[in-house]
């Protein structure tokens, strides 16, 4: 116990260090310039990582309340089209396709933002790790802020309002060996008193196939 906090006096020591005086020019003059360009990598690919999330988080919000992101909708040469379930079809399978390619590439990311902390892991000493992970953070909050901001204003103008949503993995813990998928795991963050509206079914979609 008694080592635990002596450890975690000296990380938050190292971590005021690093914050009043320049990171860059204390892993260069410590370690080198590779080390110097692998934390920055780190940290670039930690905004896009979690930039990709906040995206996804959006795009599921609107999913989840079937209402679409202004750069899903595509111009028509007829008016008349835009009410039309063709047209509606196509905007959800657009919607679709972008959820998919975000999460694919949220994994991409996350592999790739493993293998980066693991090599900067083993340049640095444990506590300098620590000690950088920990800035990475701190920088991130800003720039998150940001973005949640932005989504924010996103869904208000789209009539969403942002206090039904949450993350979902602050809210949600599987103990089962069942592996949820994200929109599952994104609807059962909505609470036991979610519920879907009532939209009047389409009659030839979803009775001729009887």
């Amino acid at each position: 116990m008694f080592a635990a906090l002596v450890l975690l006096f000296i990380i938050n020591l190292k971590y005021k260090l690093f914050r009043s005086n320049s990171v860059t020019a204390i892993i260069r003059n410590k370690y080198s310039n590779e080390v110097v360009k692998l934390f920055r990598q780190s940290e670039s690919c930690s905004k896009r990582y979690y930039k990709t999330k906040e995206d996804l988080l959006f795009l599921q919000t609107c999913r989840c309340n079937n209402i679409f992101p202004n750069f899903i909708y595509f111009k028509l040469y007829k008016r008349s089209l835009y009410k039309t379930d063709f047209y509606k079809s196509m905007l959800q399978n657009l919607l679709d396709h972008e959820i998919t390619s975000k999460e694919t590439n949220l994994k991409k990311l996350d592999l790739k933002l493993q293998n980066l902390f693991a090599d900067l892991r083993r340049m640095v000493s444990r506590i300098d790790f620590l000690c950088l992970k920990k800035v990475i953070s701190f920088n991130l909050k800003k720039f998150l802020n940001d973005i949640k901001m932005v989504h924010n204003k996103k869904l208000s103008r789209l009539n969403i309002s942002p206090s039904k949503f949450c993350d979902p993995d602050k809210v949600i813990f599987n103990l089962s060996d069942y592996k949820l998928t994200n929109r599952e795991r994104y609807l059962l963050s909505f609470g036991l008193n979610f519920n879907l509206p009532n939209y009047k079914p389409n009659f030839y979609r979803f009775f001729f196939g009887f």
